[in-house]
């Protein structure tokens, strides 16, 4: 699986889930860390291309405000009706 389908796959159960994603969301939790005995976190790391990280950005923007956008598309609708 590549980063970009993990990526959407996140951004999509997020928004059906209505849950914003943070950096958090990002973050290893101490339940992920079970196998070090420490309980320390393994350092990760997301590298995107930067036009993959815009488009991530400009569907997260679209989707946090979706009702917004398709309340304006309708009232642009019903004004050239």
């Amino acid at each position: 699986m590549t980063t970009t389908s993990t990526v959407s796959k996140l951004i999509t159960a997020s928004a059906m889930l209505g849950s914003p994603i943070t950096v958090e969301s990002f973050v290893p939790s101490r339940s992920m860390t079970l196998g070090s005995p420490s309980g320390t976190r393994i350092p990760t790391s997301l590298n995107l291309e930067d036009h993959i990280a815009n488009m991530i950005d400009n569907e997260l923007y679209r989707l946090n405000r979706k009702e917004e956008a398709d309340e304006e598309w309708l009232e642009k609708q019903r004004e050239w009706s």
